[in-house]
């Protein structure tokens, strides 16, 4: 507990001596961060026009680098958001007297990192698809209307790339949060499953 305590206070005696940037940079550091956003957003819920010069199996193939690539990019964006975000809070750890994620990643360390994991991983799969899905989209509609049939709507696409993202912003929260505690408790475990070797080498070890 004290060494706890002293942390927190070296961390805000040391965030409260770091002298901020100027104004205009911090200013451009907003306005870059807005636009990467901005951007990033406008990439995965409209369809590329580069696309559209290829043919139907070139479009398959770069449609899905393409989208794979937009969601790698929104992951980073994202990720880069909540890491900055636990730096300023101070404590930057999870601060519930009663939370569910702490009592796993003390009881549960691998758990949690390996459920954080396939989390992630199933988020950025589905974002993927759903970006995927919007860029083929002037595909899908003008074989549609050359059809004769009426033409399909991707609002339910988009909002669901929306909620995507909205999910990832909040994984990204909650495991920096947590990812202090997540190290600590690594590593007491791991000290552990090697002081338990060195005891079984030590009592296999010995003379008979």
């Amino acid at each position: 507990m004290e060494s706890a305590k002293q942390s927190d206070n070296n961390d805000g005696s040391t965030a409260k001596d770091e002298v901020p940037p100027p104004l205009l940079i911090r200013f451009t550091t907003k306005a870059m961060r807005l636009f990467f956003i901005v951007d990033m957003l406008g990439r995965t819920m409209t369809p590329s026009s580069t696309l559209t010069c290829f043919s139907n199996k070139g479009l398959l193939y770069w449609s899905i680098a393409y989208s794979a690539i937009i969601s790698a990019w929104g992951f980073l964006v994202w990720m880069e958001r909540a890491y900055r975000k636990k730096r300023n809070l101070q404590p930057s750890r999870c601060t519930k007297i009663i939370c569910s994620r702490c009592d796993t990643i003390k009881k549960h360390p691998r758990w949690f990192k390996y459920k954080y994991g396939l989390y992630f991983l199933l988020t950025y799969v589905a974002q993927t698809w759903l970006v995927w899905m919007i860029q083929v989209s002037p595909f899908f509609i003008e074989h549609t209307i050359d059809e004769g049939r009426e033409e399909p709507s991707f609002v339910p696409v988009t909002v669901s790339i929306m909620m995507a993202h909205m999910m990832t912003v909040y994984l990204f929260k909650v495991y920096y949060l947590h990812i202090d505690l997540l190290k600590m408790n690594s590593s007491s475990v791991a000290d552990k499953e090697s002081g338990n070797r060195k005891g079984r080498d030590l009592v296999l070890n010995q003379p008979q």
